[in-house]
């Protein structure tokens, strides 16, 4: 297996000779975690942000995965926020939020130094005097509704009146991307206008190769979550403002555990695993770009 590494380049006005290595979706999968490391091996990153389904089910054995999981803070202070398959049992039911923190795995992660999982609607940290990083989870029922969005701007209308410093770096991480896009544009909520880069996962681009990507750039993935057809918000960068939204393909595209693992493999082959790294240049405007895809060799 070989791992894709899709660089951007974000041009803005507040940080400079700053690298993020972003990645989504790896669903409990050792072998494509192992690529990534090795990849950290040689790239030196300033920071490890993961926008959820770290996990593919609680109450699967994890413990492989999560031993070799806590290596990454040998690289980079690495931050997570949880996706809906971090709670997800193998009955498709969820554990609740708020009993998560009880959960072996969930545990582990949470007392490993340099790592921080947040598993609270909304959380704020203070990276440094030039960065802060903002987490949103949505509320279980959310996903159970299908990602509704009259839900979800229900809940982000509640995150309104948290105060944001404009005048640092901006970063948020959220597992859906749905839950913040409505007919493919970002949705107007102040919380979502005051950050500079949102960072997302879950659908998987799509399974939509980066060659066919490239070539449509309208954000339209084969399939979604759910199996449904022509996912409309699959991949890519949106913009409101001075606001981007980079979704990520994902790292393992189907797992073990979906019901679609007997093709799994051979898609997993063509489909590959992929990783983010964005680098931060100093200009007056915001222009967040992909500038190339490569394999890691």
């Amino acid at each position: 297996m070989k791992l894709k590494v899709n660089s951007y380049i974000y041009k803005n006005p507040k940080l400079d000779n700053f690298t993020i290595l972003n990645f989504s979706d790896t669903h409990s999968d050792v072998t494509n975690l192992n690529l990534i490391i090795e990849y950290l091996k040689k790239k030196k990153v300033d920071l490890i942000l993961v926008p959820g389904d770290v996990l593919d089910r609680i109450d699967i054995d994890n413990s492989e995965f999560i031993k070799k999981f806590k290596e990454l803070p040998k690289y980079a202070k690495t931050y997570i926020v949880i996706g809906n398959h971090d709670s997800l049992l193998t009955n498709n039911k969820m554990l609740s939020i708020d009993s998560l923190d009880y959960n072996n795995y969930i545990r582990q992660l949470k007392d490993t130094k340099n790592i921080f999982l947040s598993t609270d609607s909304y959380k704020k940290i203070e990276l440094n005097n030039k960065i802060d990083l903002n987490f949103i989870v949505p509320p279980n029922y959310y996903y159970q509704k299908r990602e509704d969005i009259k839900i979800s701007k229900q809940f982000l209308s509640t995150l309104e009146k948290e105060k944001i410093d404009k005048k640092k770096f901006n970063i948020m991480l959220i597992h859906t991307p749905r839950a913040i896009l409505e007919k493919k544009k970002l949705i107007d909520n102040k919380l979502i206008n005051s950050m500079d880069l949102i960072l997302a996962g879950h659908n998987h681009g799509g399974l939509t190769p980066t060659s066919i990507q490239d070539t449509l750039n309208n954000h339209t993935g084969l399939f979604g979550p759910y199996y449904s057809i022509l996912e409309p918000h699959a991949y890519g960068i949106f913009k409101r403002n001075n606001t981007h939204l980079l979704i990520s393909n994902g790292v393992t595209k189907i797992s073990k555990t979906t019901i679609l693992k007997k093709v799994g493999y051979s898609l997993n082959n063509i489909l590959l695993p992929e990783i983010d790294v964005i680098t931060f240049k100093k200009d007056k405007n915001y222009s967040l770009e992909l500038i190339d895809r490569k394999i890691d060799k």
